[in-house]
């Protein structure tokens, strides 16, 4: 019954949390404060359920950086602002759930991604990433989103080819094993990029978003074209 009560009110408190953010408009600068991380002991058994809570939630702001809200009409301003965007509120959120519900794995394979190329948070992107490839150490599609991580981000192709290695020996394609191979060459790196970002572009709903990915993959491939002639 305490359970029942307790995961009743938090509910009822998570939906007006929720409702109020989303009836702000989203171009307004508004600073976003993250759970605090001691709340994983207090939950009374309901840490998925939690998880799952905070997880709707995330969503609705996915794009949120540097106290700013990214829309269609600032989101050129916005993107000079990233270097900004160190362990944020978006970060700190994806850590929280799966500190709530460690094997949340939609949670991990999406902001492997969403981290780096959605929100520019360098730090916060590492940091998930660590975590998530120490969560799942034989995945293959979290290893090999990671790669794209070390090869742009942080420019260690080192790690990046172990990262493509361990994803060829569970299961990836048979071509993204032999990748791993050709990381230390531009050819390599670029297909990896071309890759990834063709894969982000399918699952990001904001059109805005959609577009600015796909003028980076244009680049990529407009490059790889060249290197081959």
């Amino acid at each position: 019954m305490i359970k029942l009560i307790f995961g009743l009110l938090l509910a009822a408190f998570l939906s007006v949390w929720s409702l109020h953010h989303i009836s702000e408009a989203r171009s307004f600068s508004r600073n976003l404060a993250a759970p605090p991380q001691e709340i994983k002991y207090f939950t009374l058994g309901m840490s998925n359920a939690l998880a799952d809570l905070f997880w709707l939630r995330l969503i609705q702001d996915m794009d949120y950086c540097g106290g700013v809200n990214v829309t269609e009409v600032n989101w050129e301003e916005v993107k000079k602002e990233r270097p900004k965007c160190s362990d944020g509120w978006v970060a700190k959120m994806f850590h929280i759930i799966t500190e709530l519900s460690p094997d949340f794995y939609l949670v991990y394979r999406v902001g492997i991604t969403a981290l780096p190329i959605i929100v520019g948070d360098r730090e916060g992107a590492e940091n998930f990433i660590k975590k998530a490839t120490a969560r799942f150490p034989k995945d293959w599609t979290i290893a090999y989103r990671s790669a794209y991580f070390y090869i742009y981000e942080i420019r260690d192709p080192v790690r990046a080819a172990e990262l493509l290695k361990i994803a060829g020996e569970n299961g990836a394609p048979d071509w993204v094993f032999s990748l791993s191979a050709r990381l230390f060459d531009e050819g390599g790196q670029l297909l990896l990029g071309i890759s990834v970002l063709e894969e982000t572009i399918k699952t990001t709903k904001e059109e805005y978003l959609r577009k600015d990915l796909a003028k980076k993959l244009a680049k990529l491939k407009a490059k790889y074209e060249k290197l081959k002639k």
